[in-house]
């Protein structure tokens, strides 16, 4: 990505069509569950990892009857299997749902 401030927003909708975007990076922080006040800082490379198995399981999420739990829990696997970080399935929820938020507060202003 040219530009490390923005975040690659791409969400697939339920007829496979994919709409992406581009959205100010304002919301990088996830707060750790140990109450500590640490902070992890998602890097672009964990919201691409983050955003795609997303997209790979959006059938789970909308069909199987799977617990979202379990699959949130999935993703943030697969994420500090391949970074090693210590993500949690709700911190990784969380991450996805404010992601979702920013592109629809910047789809207003700048679309």
């Amino acid at each position: 990505m040219a530009n490390n401030n923005n975040a690659l927003i791409a969400f697939v909708l339920a007829n496979n069509n994919a709409l992406v975007a581009f959205v100010p990076n304002t919301n990088n922080i996830v707060t750790n569950t140990n109450n500590n006040n640490n902070r992890l800082l998602w890097t672009n490379l964990h919201l691409d990892v983050l955003i795609n198995e997303r997209r790979r399981l959006n059938f789970d999420f909308h069909y199987s009857g799977r617990s979202h739990v379990t699959l949130w829990n999935i993703i943030a696997a697969k994420i500090n299997t391949i970074f090693g970080t210590n993500y949690t399935g709700v911190q990784c929820k969380t991450k996805f749902q404010n992601l979702v938020s920013q592109y629809h507060v910047n789809k207003k202003i700048y679309i």
